[in-house]
């Protein structure tokens, strides 16, 4: 567009991800996508060291020629947690769509292979970093975390998608030859489950023989 025009660009999630991810942020690269850029695309940006100031603007004002980034924070409710709207224990999950649970139970023996803890969020309008967190509560010194498992829902944006309307995540503890089969039964444990860096509900079942 000639005499260029203002680009923004929604930055929020990227930064609750990387707050919460404890992975050092350096910035945004701006990569053209989709059809119909060729190798001789170009686009322009002023830095901060660009722009250009009317002379006499009143301090503090964005001069009316001036194109250099502009930060907007825009202050409101504090962050809630996405809605879930189911969980549970279960014994497997289906691998195809709905990938609802199977065998829903809070009591798995050390015969079975696994026990899994399923979530399904909804609606989604970006997106997170879900965690569960493993956890044995018989421990004389106070639960002890045992295991731990990361997944980042993707943004529906950028998957072409206004919303997830659903999202199902689960996460998978080892039970049958393993030495969390062989702890003195009944054992107790609880999955703690982290949206974001979060803390936003538990699940807990236990290991009979």
């Amino acid at each position: 567009m000639k005499g260029g025009d203002w680009v923004e660009f929604d930055v929020t999630s990227s930064v609750r991800n990387a707050l919460t991810s404890g992975v050092p942020h350096y910035g945004w690269m701006l990569i053209p996508m989709g059809l119909g850029y060729s190798k001789f695309t170009e686009a322009k940006f002023y830095s901060r060291e660009g722009g250009e100031p009317v002379p006499g603007a009143f301090p503090g004002t964005l001069p009316a020629r001036d194109r250099r980034p502009v930060l907007v924070i825009e202050f409101g409710p504090p962050y809630t947690t996405v809605p879930i709207k189911d969980k549970t224990m279960c014994k497997d999950v289906q691998r195809t769509p709905p990938y609802d649970p199977i065998d829903r139970s809070s009591t798995f023996t050390t015969r079975d292979r696994k026990a899994v803890a399923w979530v399904k969020f909804g609606p989604l309008y970006a997106g997170h970093r879900v965690e569960f967190h493993w956890y044995y509560l018989d421990n004389s010194a106070g639960p002890s975390r045992v295991h731990l498992f990361r997944y980042d829902v993707p943004d529906p944006k950028q998957r072409g998608q206004a919303q997830w309307d659903w999202y199902v995540v689960w996460s998978e503890f080892p039970i049958r030859g393993t030495i969390y089969a062989r702890y003195p039964r009944p054992s107790h444990w609880e999955v703690k489950i982290y949206v974001d860096g979060t803390y936003v509900d538990s699940l807990y079942f236990t290991i009979v023989d």
